[in-house]
């Protein structure tokens, strides 16, 4: 080792590498982005789905009163953050503003916008009066 140290040609090529090695540890600008929901939550039921998009309708001009009922396949959650899946096979929008076609058109927009599903699994009704 001291015989190493003493080669000036050595104690430069050592320093080079150390050089190089810090070059290469060095991170290149490109980050990940890590998505979130704002339940703090990774698994949600699918009453939790349901009543969240019923927040979200009812918010809606023209929407009114809603009830949602989401049907989603064998697994347990509508929405598996850790596999990225979401389990909606389809979505039912009872809605008292549901007669007008402008409003049953923003209701399918927001359902297509949350869920990745066909449209015609999409069915929105009108509800009846009390």
């Amino acid at each position: 080792m001291k015989n190493i140290l003493e080669n000036r040609n050595n104690l430069l090529l050592i320093a080079l590498v150390g050089i190089l090695l810090l070059v290469v540890a060095l991170p290149t600008g490109k980050s990940e982005t890590v998505v979130t929901t704002d339940t703090g939550k990774e698994n949600e039921s699918k009453e939790q789905v349901e009543e969240r998009l019923e927040r979200v309708l009812k918010s809606t001009e023209g929407v009114g009163e809603v009830r949602v009922m989401i049907t989603e396949t064998e697994d347990t959650t509508a929405f598996d953050e850790k596999s990225n899946e979401c389990n909606v096979q389809g979505v039912v929008v009872v809605a008292q503003g549901a007669e007008d076609a402008g409003v049953k058109k923003k209701i399918q927009d927001i359902v297509l916008a949350l869920f990745p599903i066909e449209a015609h699994k999409i069915e929105i009704v009108k509800m009846k009066p009390n």
